[in-house]
């Protein structure tokens, strides 16, 4: 089956953490959020994905079999459009709307698949079955009209999907993420300011670094100082007698 998810928000991706591997933090204390995905990616057995979208995902594969592709919501919406741009060809199926436990609370949701048989005489059959029950192939164009307007009824996301090598741009990013990325960035600002200050605390609370004694300077004695010079005469006399 297929599903789409949205990372890091409504979704996250968490560290599959052990005794031997701790959970390494940025120097803000902020867990290192590109860097978890970017690992995510290339080694998704050692993290968990965990989301509404993930839970939609499994909830919706009951509907899969051998024959039957199932698609979430969002893929579907994703795969009609490219379907009717021309980009693609899939057979679509409609199964109706079912209740599914913890999706969008819990109404009826469409039940969209790609018709995956490969055997010639099978797809004869359900051609058949389907002209005999009054359902017929299912337009790209049709099913993308039916989820857009569903998707918005229900007040779903739209599903955004950026080509590879495309910058992103503000008009590019799902609602959440943009408040996600508001509320991190607040978040952000109030650690740099926060470790700032502490940072200025810590460097006033230093002892400043002790300084060697300064000699005192020699006293010069001056050779007009006649008293002083009979006295020291007189004391290195004395001392030569003894």
């Amino acid at each position: 089956m297929g599903w789409t998810a949205a990372f890091p928000a409504p979704n996250i991706t968490v560290p599959v953490v052990d005794k031997h591997s701790p959970i390494s933090e940025s120097e803000h204390g902020l867990l290192d959020d590109e860097s978890i995905e970017a690992d995510g990616d290339i080694n998704p057995s050692k993290f968990e994905f965990l989301g509404k979208e993930i839970d939609a995902g499994f909830r919706v594969a009951k509907h899969a079999g051998a024959d039957r592709f199932a698609l979430s919501l969002e893929a579907a919406y994703l795969l009609a459009q490219g379907c009717a741009e021309g980009a693609c060809s899939f057979p679509f199926t409609y199964g109706g709307r079912e209740e599914l436990k913890g999706v969008i609370g819990g109404r009826p949701y469409p039940i969209v698949a790609i018709d995956t048989e490969r055997r010639a005489s099978r797809r004869r059959v359900s051609a058949y079955e389907r002209t005999l029950s009054g359902r017929r192939d299912v337009s790209p164009h049709v099913l993308l009209g039916f989820l857009g307007a569903f998707i918005e009824d229900e007040k779903v996301e739209f599903p955004i999907l950026v080509p590879p090598g495309t910058e992103t741009n503000a008009g590019q990013v799902t609602i959440t993420y943009a408040r996600f990325r508001g509320i991190w960035s607040e978040q952000y600002k109030e650690l740099e300011q926060r470790s700032k200050v502490e940072n200025l605390s810590f460097s006033q609370s230093d002892p400043l670094p002790e300084q060697e004694a300064t000699p005192p300077e020699p006293t010069v004695v001056s050779e007009n100082d006649e008293t002083l010079r009979r006295y020291l005469r007189e004391v290195s006399s004395k001392f030569e007698e003894k």
